[in-house]
């Protein structure tokens, strides 16, 4: 059976300005909740390694790009709800999983600027530069990882996550 090591989910559309239902549930679709199951997914294929006790030397990562959107316009209303919705769903699993989980699946989110790539052409940071950023980023262990020219970001979505931590550890029920 194959196995994989990373998982990397950087996928999306982006409607630019518009705001059909249609344009809405396509965004929805592809940027969150696509990623949403995928993950889910993924996270299930790592249980199962836990209750097989195939132990690793190295734990399972998936790697979820939301998107600098997450936390600030990028003059896409839809595409910003879109990764805002990813970016809370992946913040819910990273803060409420159980510890043995965190060491079976290291889950990473990759907050990036605009990066030049068919979805952005007019991108103002080079791909190959970005993904040395972040692989760099990856080796020092960082689960969040931020490459943007936006100094604003560095600042604003550490304190964010760490409110959803906050908030979504308080409100957590076992969910099994």
């Amino acid at each position: 059976m194959a196995q994989f090591d990373v998982l990397v989910l950087n996928h999306g559309i982006n409607p630019k300005g518009s705001q059909s239902p249609e344009d809405v549930n396509r965004a929805l679709e592809i940027n969150a909740l696509s990623s949403w199951r995928l993950m889910q997914r993924y996270e299930e294929i790592s249980r199962c390694n836990i209750r097989k006790h195939q132990g690793r030397e190295t734990p399972m990562e998936i790697w979820i790009n939301t998107s600098e959107a997450e936390i600030q316009p990028a003059v896409s209303p839809v595409y910003e709800i879109s990764k805002r919705l990813l970016g809370q769903l992946v913040s819910l699993r990273g803060a409420t999983r159980p510890a043995d989980e965190r060491n079976q699946l290291v889950i990473r989110k990759l907050v990036l600027g605009p990066f030049r790539s068919d979805l952005n052409p007019i991108g103002i940071m080079d791909a190959n530069w970005v993904a040395n950023q972040v692989l760099n980023q990856a080796s020092w262990g960082l689960r969040l990882i931020i490459v943007t020219p936006n100094p604003l970001t560095y600042l604003l979505m550490p304190v964010t996550e760490l409110g959803r931590r906050i908030y979504s550890r308080i409100l957590s029920r076992p969910d099994r």
